[in-house]
C-alpha cells in the first residue's frame, strides 16, 4: 500500500525535527568559541589588530592647523560671539567636566532654554554628523549654527563680526592665520580646528586595539568577545563606538510609546528631512 501525501510530509516533518535536536545537543554540549583574536606584524615592528568586529581605536592626533586652532581655543572661551556677551562655546562644553554642562538643559542668552542637552565637544570631530538631530554635517557648520540659533547665543553673523573687528587682537591674529582675515567661515574654522585637538586617546582600550594585549584585563577581553558575539557591533563600531550612522531610538521596543510625553526634539533627524523614515532617529 503507497504512502499518502499527507504521510510523507509527516515523515519529512519528523526528520527535520530529529536534525534540529541533535543539532541543538551538539551545541549545548559544544558552545561556539568567542572569536579569534590575531596579532599581525606591521611596519616598525608595531603590532596591528585584527578583529572582525569593526572597531578601531581614537588616533592619537588629527590634522589640526596649530596657529588656527590657538585662535580658536580663544574664540571657543569667547561670550562676544552671543547677542548679548554672556555666553560663548565653553559655557555649555565646558572641557573640564566631559566637554558637556551637566545640565537637563542647557541654558542660552538671557536664560532661554534648550530643547536637548549639551552632547559632549570631545571627540566631536571623529562624528560624523553635529546635533543630536544630525542637522550640521561638519564642525565648521555646527558653529555657524550656534551663533544664530534663538535658544543658544542668539546672534547674527554681522554683529558677531563687527564686535570682533573691533579687537585689534583679534584684527592681527586673524590676518596672520587667514589671508582675508575676521570672516564667518574663519570663525568656524578657527574654532573647529580647535575642536579638532579635543580627542581622548590612548586609553587601555585603545592599546589594545592597537595591539597591546594586556592593555586590558582577561575578562574585559572575554567581555569585547561577547559584545562582538551578541551583535552589538552592528550598531556600536567604528572609532567611537557608535555615533557613525542614525538608529532608530526604540528599535526593540516603542520607546516613547512606553516613556510617554513625547516632545518635538524627540522626533530626532525628522525635524531636519520631515521623512517620515527618520522619525525618532
Amino acid at each position: 500500500m503507497q504512502n499518502s501525501p499527507h504521510m510523507k510530509f509527516l515523515k519529512i516533518g519528523l526528520v527535520v525535527l530529529f536534525l534540529v535536536l541533535i543539532a541543538a545537543f551538539v551545541i549545548k554540549i559544544n558552545p561556539p568559541t568567542p572569536l579569534a583574536v590575531t596579532l599581525i606584524p606591521v611596519a616598525n615592528e608595531a603590532r596591528t589588530l585584527v578583529s572582525s568586529a569593526p572597531v578601531t581605536p581614537i588616533p592619537i592626533t588629527l590634522n589640526a592647523n596649530p596657529q588656527k586652532a590657538a585662535l580658536g581655543q580663544k574664540l571657543f572661551s569667547e561670550t562676544r560671539l552671543s547677542r548679548n556677551n554672556s555666553i560663548s562655546c565653553a559655557s555649555c562644553h565646558t572641557l573640564s567636566t566631559g566637554g558637556v554642562d551637566g545640565k537637563r538643559y542647557s541654558i542660552g542668552t538671557s536664560g532661554k532654554v534648550n530643547k536637548v542637552n549639551t552632547p559632549t565637544v570631545l571627540n566631536a570631530a571623529l562624528g560624523f554628523r553635529q546635533f543630536w538631530d544630525g542637522r550640521a554635517v561638519t564642525l565648521e557648520e555646527q558653529v555657524e549654527l550656534v551663533v544664530t540659533l534663538p535658544e543658544q547665543m542668539n546672534s547674527d553673523w554681522q554683529i558677531t563680526l563687527s564686535k570682533l573687528k573691533t579687537d585689534a587682537n583679534y584684527k592681527r591674529e586673524f590676518a596672520e592665520a587667514y589671508a582675508d582675515g575676521i570672516t564667518k567661515a574663519n570663525v568656524a574654522n578657527a574654532i573647529a580646528e580647535f575642536e579638532r585637538t579635543l580627542i581622548t586617546p590612548n586609553s587601555r582600550f585603545d592599546k589594545f586595539l592597537r595591539g597591546n594585549t594586556n592593555a586590558i584585563s582577561v575578562q574585559e577581553k572575554e567581555g569585547f568577545e561577547t559584545f562582538k558575539r551578541y551583535g552589538c557591533v552592528s550598531c556600536h563600531q567604528g572609532v567611537l563606538l557608535g555615533g557613525n550612522m542614525f538608529e532608530r531610538m526604540g528599535s526593540v521596543r516603542d520607546y516613547f510609546k512606553d516613556r510617554g510625553n513625547i516632545q518635538p526634539a524627540d522626533l530626532g533627524h525628522y525635524n531636519v528631512t520631515h521623512n517620515e523614515t527618520h522619525r525618532y532617529y
